[in-house]
């Protein structure tokens, strides 16, 4: 009996099968039968991080959604010498740069401490750019913990769970880090 399907049918099929899967490990992966499948096949979980990553699917689609709370939370606050606080976060012209901006803290939290430390120094550079009379910038990183469903019925709410907080005294020449 001839085969139906052309060999290029048959890749294709094979790649939206691989694809699919890898798609479907990392969209239910906090499901307990999940997590059993992963125990038996560790390495799946690892090739699964790694692939949806190459293909930018980390973000748990927010990049692709309106609407969507991102998954970290940046805020930059600057004292001035006269102990005055005011809120210097990034703002964005656009949803589309605010989508990329969240999708870079994403890879971000992926990156070794040395190089988080380097992106973070930036940030708080282009905010001395800014605010030249800053005395202490403060940049502080938060996960956005948002609660399953059936706790949210239940009253529990969205409690952001600090991830990196560095502190740049900026009227005096040393930098202090503080990490939790």
């Amino acid at each position: 009996m001839k085969n139906p399907f052309t060999k290029s049918q048959i890749l294709l099929l094979l790649f939206f099968t691989f694809h699919f899967s890898m798609i479907c490990i990392k969209s239910f992966r906090e499901y307990s039968a999940m997590k059993v499948i992963e125990s038996w096949i560790h390495p799946l979980r690892n090739v699964s991080e790694y692939y949806t990553e190459m293909a930018v699917l980390q973000a748990d689609y927010s990049f692709f959604s309106p609407n969507i709370s991102p998954d970290f939370l940046v805020s930059i606050k600057v004292q001035d010498l006269k102990g005055r606080c005011k809120d210097a976060s990034f703002k964005f012209s656009n949803t589309e740069v605010e989508k990329r901006f969240h999708t870079c803290v994403l890879a971000l939290s992926n990156l070794p401490p040395d190089l988080q430390d380097i992106m973070v120094k930036s940030w708080a550079a282009r905010t001395l750019d800014l605010h030249p009379d800053a005395a202490q910038i403060t940049v502080k990183i938060e996960r956005n913990k948002i609660p399953e469903m059936s706790k949210f019925a239940q009253g529990k709410r969205n409690k952001p769970e600090k991830m990196l907080e560095v502190v740049f005294q900026t009227a005096e020449p040393t930098i202090s880090l503080s990490q939790p």
